[in-house]
């Protein structure tokens, strides 16, 4: 049986949509990738207005362009993260090619970002050494990962955690020492 999902899914190709089909019940908008009009954002719009939507787009850097350019004029977007090592296939990276399994988790851990909400200052990011040590990826792959905040620039990190409302401690608690 099919999970059923009541908010509208964006996705960025009908590829996406056909594989997502095979095993979710839900209603889907495509992006045509990066090439996003301004009809389908107000679409999205007015959806998020009666019964919400999921931003689910590849891993990779037009999926994250389309994100920015979605969440930048739709206010209370979901977002569903694809772990990029396990949306790889036949030499492509995106939704079409992870798993079921892969896809129902980033559902599963939809975040919601404030974007007003400072709950980390830049100065306890390098603390933690998100930033400006030779292990800073790292660190920042296991945050990423953890929180499952997609991946990002330290930059992109650094407003996620912040608009999910983590702290210090919360981070502490998953880089350590």
């Amino acid at each position: 049986m099919k999970q059923k999902i009541k908010e509208l899914i964006v996705v960025e190709g009908t590829t996406d949509v056909n594989f997502l089909q095979s095993f979710l019940d839900a209603d889907f908008v495509t992006t045509s990738g990066s090439g996003i009009t301004q009809e389908t954002i107000d679409y999205i719009k007015e959806a998020s207005k009666t019964r919400g939507v999921i931003l689910l787009l590849d891993p990779d850097y037009p999926g994250e362009q389309t994100r920015k350019k979605i969440s930048s004029q739709v206010s209370n977007v979901k977002h569903a993260f694809i772990n990029p090592k396990n949306a790889k296939k036949n030499g492509k990276l995106g939704v079409a090619e992870s798993s079921k399994e892969e896809v129902i988790n980033a559902l599963e851990n939809i975040a919601t970002f404030n974007e007003e909400q400072k709950t980390l200052s830049w100065e306890e990011f390098y603390e933690l050494g998100l930033t400006g040590r030779s292990d800073s990826l790292k660190r920042r792959l296991l945050i990423e990962e953890h929180f499952h905040l997609g991946h990002g620039s330290a930059k992109t990190i650094f407003k996620r955690i912040n608009g999910l409302g983590l702290t210090y401690d919360d981070l502490k608690k998953v880089v350590g020492d």
